[in-house]
């Protein structure tokens, strides 16, 4: 009898806590960045996973509901919004290969359009059901024609998210188109002000110098790129944590770039730092010190921080 009461109260806290957590949605929940949120924010948030596609066999994250948020037709996938604190928007349809490079640049376009729509169809699902803040995956490629154009060639030392966004790829241009989206369901013109963290993300894959080949431009641009696991999962913490994001102009929106403190870091990070009390605690450059030695300091030394010319800016490594 007394095991059994035991059994029962420790039902009730779990239970308890479980109630106490916030409600996280997260889009894209099969995918790498939603892994690496899973892994860590688990005992701290109530987390929730929809993708189109079901997760792999082993993997320990919780199970993925599938669904298509590409449809136009929101029956079938809008309860999954309801009593959601937070929505994690990460759903990415990929037009094929690491890149998304699979097929040439004019052809992305229907399918940039398909990833509008979905964005689309989780801010006004997320609208309808009273969530508080969607933090939505955009990209450093929103200034890639900035980065490729200004940076490498040393006109430029820092893009600042109040930047002029210029893209280089239609990849970029939906990411921007993201962000002007969920600026109308921020601002209150379409009904009640819901939070928006615009987050443009990084190179989250590990930059491994035997996947760089001799293309040493791109090599420096992930270093500089580069959002390792915790400082990712710290940066997410954050976001949806921090109670008020409202900006001068008294909406409730932020536009951030997400990476770590990378030596080679040449977005500005300082209002999210600012505003979000995010503290990256990496750096590319001495996770992987031994490689960058050898890669751009030997016997053919790649002088620079950055570039020169077109080193990159509009892919969509690994995410």
């Amino acid at each position: 009898m007394r095991e059994k009461t035991l059994q029962l109260n420790q039902q009730n806290t779990s239970e308890k806590n479980v109630a106490d957590k916030r409600k996280i949605l997260i889009t894209g929940g099969a995918g790498y960045l939603a892994g690496m949120l899973c892994e860590g924010l688990s005992d701290t948030f109530d987390l929730s996973l929809v993708d189109a596609v079901q997760r792999r066999d082993g993997d320990p994250r919780p199970d993925v509901v599938v669904r298509d948020l590409i449809d136009p037709d929101a029956s079938s996938y809008e309860s999954i919004f309801d009593g959601v604190d937070t929505v994690i928007h990460l759903a990415y349809k990929n037009p094929g290969g690491m890149f998304g490079n699979a097929i040439p640049p004019l052809e992305r376009f229907p399918i940039e359009m398909q990833n509008i729509q979905m964005t689309f169809n989780v801010l006004n699902c997320a609208h309808r059901a009273g969530v508080r803040r969607v933090l939505i995956a955009t990209s450093n490629a929103v200034t890639s024609w900035t980065e490729q154009n200004r940076i490498h060639t040393r006109l430029q030392d820092f893009v600042h998210p109040d930047d002029a966004p210029f893209s280089a790829s239609f990849y970029g241009w939906a990411k921007l188109s993201y962000e002007q989206l969920a600026f109308l369901f921020a601002n209150g013109d379409i009904g009640r002000k819901m939070d928006v963290v615009s987050m443009r993300i990084g190179a989250p894959r590990p930059v491994e110098l035997a996947d760089y080949g001799d293309d040493m431009n791109r090599y420096k641009r992930d270093l500089a790129a580069y959002i390792s696991p915790r400082d990712w999962r710290q940066f997410v913490t954050r976001a949806i944590e921090t109670e008020d994001i409202t900006n001068a102009d008294g909406v409730p929106f932020i536009v951030c770039y997400v990476v770590s403190e990378n030596t080679r870091r040449f977005w500005s990070i300082e209002n999210s730092m600012r505003v979000l009390g995010y503290t990256p605690e990496d750096d590319a450059e001495v996770i992987w010190a031994e490689d960058v030695r050898r890669a751009l300091a030997g016997e053919n030394p790649h002088p620079g921080r950055v570039g020169p010319g077109r080193a990159g800016g509009a892919s969509t490594r690994g995410k």
